[in-house]
């Protein structure tokens, strides 16, 4: 690294040291998202070896069973998102229910940071958020104390399965994660359930064709990036326990007719929202 100039020798005191240009970079409170794609490469390669055999077979590596740090780098990458523009673009349907004191649901929330933020910005609302890992569930729980929210709870759960309380939740909401479901219609059904009549199920997904076009998607200029993250990634953990396979590209249509064919809700639509500009879509499903 010294070689490389990412530390800088010493040989008088024979120390390495940090310059100030690459603490710049990789401290989180100087730039909330450091170096974020080069932590990813290592977590992206870490089944390598297993990925040959996994494709040829059809099948998938679920995301409990990957390397930690690949939820740590999962949740470092969206925070700035999140934070950031999640509040800003949220369906005024769901600002206006949440504002009054409203419930959401987050399904497959990781380590909480949308549901904290959310809770932060909507003191009179009630967030639960669920999710299958329970070291994610672990960290979330302590976010949330930390910030000192007590409007927002956290619980192990499996999307694929009935959750409590049906018929009785405003909002749902998949930030970034339906399209890793191996499940991903089963999940959307328990939204669906979870909702009253008329409430709202939102999605942030990257960037995806409008329908189902190689030609479109080949077209977008995040596809290169985000089908190279699914490829050892999120397809692999979609094909995960006979999946469905969704991956990162996922055109709209598709969640059309999971939500809206298959799952009985009213419309799913593409919405515009501040995190386009990010290469992501905002789709609005409404019961």
């Amino acid at each position: 690294m010294a070689s490389g100039t990412v530390l800088t020798y010493d040989s008088t005191s024979d120390k390495f040291s940090v310059p100030p240009q690459i603490k710049d970079a990789v401290v989180p409170s100087l730039n909330p998202a450091g170096l974020i794609w080069a932590t990813l490469v290592p977590v992206c390669l870490d089944v390598r070896s297993q990925l040959v055999s996994h494709y040829k077979k059809g099948s998938g590596i679920i995301w409990t069973d990957r390397d930690p740090l690949l939820a740590d780098t999962t949740c470092n990458f969206f925070k700035p998102l999140y934070e950031g523009l999640l509040v800003s673009s949220l369906p005024d349907a769901v600002k206006n229910a949440l504002d009054r004191g409203g419930t959401l649901v987050e399904i497959g929330c990781g380590a909480g940071v949308g549901c904290c933020v959310l809770a932060s910005a909507f003191p009179k609302s009630t967030i639960s958020g669920y999710d299958i890992s329970p070291p994610a569930i672990k960290q979330a729980d302590a976010l949330s104390k930390e910030k000192g929210l007590s409007n927002v709870s956290f619980a192990i759960a499996d999307a694929a399965k009935p959750m409590p309380n049906p018929g009785t939740v405003d909002a749902c909401c998949f930030l970034d994660c339906l399209h890793d479901m191996s499940a991903p219609t089963a999940a959307a059904k328990n939204a669906f359930d979870l909702l009253k009549p008329g409430g709202i199920a939102f999605l942030i997904e990257p960037m995806g064709a409008a329908e189902d076009s190689t030609e479109d998607t080949i077209a977008l200029p995040t596809t290169a990036m985000f089908s190279a993250f699914s490829c050892t990634i999120c397809l692999v953990c979609s094909m995960s326990n006979n999946g469905e396979g969704l991956g990162t590209v996922t055109p709209t249509s598709k969640y059309k007719d999971i939500f809206v064919t298959k799952c009985g809700f009213k419309s799913l639509v593409a919405a515009e929202s501040p995190v386009n500009a990010a290469g992501f879509r905002m789709m609005v499903a409404t019961k």
